[in-house]
């Protein structure tokens, strides 16, 4: 993950509840990029706070859907606050700096 301040090490979500509070403590005041390996319930509970709590510039998540309530609430979040949502496939490897060249390409 990369944020507008980095955490080191970074911070990889567990599915606590309210994972805001972590980069909160750690001082970070903005995402530059918030990266979802995968929808599951378990991986992704939390993000919607998240979401709610800190500008995020964009998020990096894999196309497949899930179907559950948490995985709609993470994607209607995202749809409100406009982020920029970056699609990523199992294959591919980024750099802050290719994100950064993906994300002008797809806007």
């Amino acid at each position: 993950m990369f944020f507008g301040k980095s955490l080191n090490p970074p911070f990889r979500g567990d599915g606590q509840k309210n994972p805001s509070t972590k980069f909160k403590k750690e001082g970070v005041k903005q995402i530059d990029y918030f990266v979802f390996t995968h929808s599951d319930s378990d991986h992704i509970a939390g993000a919607t706070h998240v979401i709610d709590t800190l500008p995020i510039k964009s998020i990096v998540m894999p196309l497949k859907i899930s179907f559950t309530e948490t995985y709609f609430d993470v994607l209607l979040a995202i749809k409100e606050k406009k982020i920029s949502l970056i699609h990523a496939d199992k294959r591919d490897f980024y750099s802050q700096g290719m994100l950064e060249r993906k994300q002008r390409l797809r806007c």
